[in-house]
């Protein structure tokens, strides 16, 4: 019977010639597999294949090939995607039967019979003659492509698109960015590059500068527009931005900055009025007293230490003079124990002494130069409160106007 299945869709089907012929051979191997599991599932996709090799003889292509696919659907056996593959070519569904055979070819290597192998790459060698490739260049990354209403992946494309001859429409589109609707037509055996360098959505954005009142009237300033970290100008400013949410940050001298955050659409103006408030002043008195008050500290600490020091250079100078004593006492009397271990202790001695006076030396010569600033300070706190200045906090210091 299946040899009558087997002449019977050569004999109809004559474009198909050995393929169709190997199909039922896969049909026979198939069997052979499926008798081994007894489950239910897999007894449901023999049924199935065996329906499909029965439908596809009768030439009922398209309830062949669900069969086919509902087969391979609860069993993916390679041999099932070459019968997918031949449905798909025979009813011209040439893109889906080039990526079926691409996929039964990688997924059965050095598994797949020469036979099959070589009737596989000669159907794929005939269609992709009978197919077109597009290719998305210059597209922004990230950017979604989608073809007659089907997304076909994200930019870059690591290969072209096959698509089947004829009027294809095309859409590449990315936030931030103009989307390119357009449609191609595609011609068998030829590959068409589509450019898609999107250009970013742009608004106008227009600033108006003011400032309050900082003690120095109505004068003119330099202030300068920033959005989204990058420099943009002076203010006023009139010029393109691109569209969405943007920070506007706008900085000048002596002046606190105006920061906002706007949201423009594509195509529209929008104008702000930007207020910008002087910095508040300080006393510098009061720094100079938190100044003064730490280095007087600190000079009272470093005095401090330094007698510390010199306390622990005396100690080990009187002991030292104890152990020195001993160990003549010692040497006389020819105890060797007792003068080695003094010797060694007025060694350390010497050591710990040195230590003492040296740091009781650099704490105390630090502690009177702090002290020596700290009053220098006063003096220079006594000349501003008696002195007629101005003083206005600048972001780099202090500015004084005498």
């Amino acid at each position: 019977m299946k040899k009558r299945i087997t002449d019977r869709v050569v004999t109809r089907v004559h474009p198909l010639i050995l393929t169709v012929a190997l199909t039922i051979s896969a049909t026979t191997i198939s069997l052979g597999s499926f008798s081994v599991y007894a489950d239910e599932a897999k007894e449901k996709a023999k049924s199935l294949f065996m329906k499909g090799v029965d439908l596809f003889s009768e030439e009922n292509l398209p309830e062949a090939l669900a069969a086919f696919e509902e087969s391979y659907a609860m069993r993916p056996k390679n041999s099932v995607l070459f019968n997918i593959g031949m449905c798909h070519k025979a009813l011209f569904n040439y893109v889906e039967s080039i990526r079926t055979f691409r996929k039964y070819l990688k997924k059965g290597k050095g598994k797949i019979k020469s036979a099959q192998r070589k009737a596989a790459e000669e159907a794929l060698s005939r269609m992709e003659k009978l197919v077109g490739h597009l290719e998305v260049v210059e597209a922004p990354e990230g950017a979604e492509v989608t073809v007659d209403g089907v997304s076909v992946g994200t930019a870059p494309l690591l290969e072209s698109l096959i698509l089947d001859p004829g009027l294809h429409s095309v859409r590449v589109e990315k936030e931030g960015f103009m989307t390119l609707q357009t449609k191609v037509t595609i011609a068998s055996d030829a590959t068409i590059k589509l450019r898609a360098a999107l250009p970013l959505k742009q608004a106008r954005l227009k600033i108006k500068c003011e400032f309050g009142d900082d003690g120095e009237g109505d004068k003119q300033k330099d202030a300068f527009v920033y959005t989204d970290g990058e420099a943009s100008g002076g203010c006023p400013y009139d010029g393109e931005v691109p569209a969405g949410k943007l920070e506007i940050v706008i900085k000048a001298s002596g002046m606190e900055d105006f920061v906002t955050t706007v949201e423009i659409e594509s195509g529209a103006t929008m104008s702000i009025s930007a207020v910008l408030e002087p910095i508040e002043s300080e006393e510098p008195v009061l720094v100079v007293e938190e100044r003064s008050r730490a280095l007087f500290i600190s000079g009272v600490v470093s005095l401090a230490m330094g007698v510390g020091g010199g306390v622990v250079g005396g100690y080990f100078t009187y002991k030292g003079s104890g152990d020195h004593d001993d160990l003549v006492n010692a040497a006389e009397s020819g105890n060797a124990s007792t003068y080695n271990n003094l010797k060694d202790d007025l060694g350390t001695d010497k050591a710990l002494m040195a230590v003492g006076y040296v740091s009781a030396g650099v704490f105390i010569v630090t502690g009177v130069v702090l002290l020596l600033m700290d009053a220098r300070r006063k003096d220079s706190e006594t000349t501003l409160n008696s002195a007629t200045v101005r003083v206005v906090p600048t972001r780099g210091g202090l500015s004084l106007t005498f």
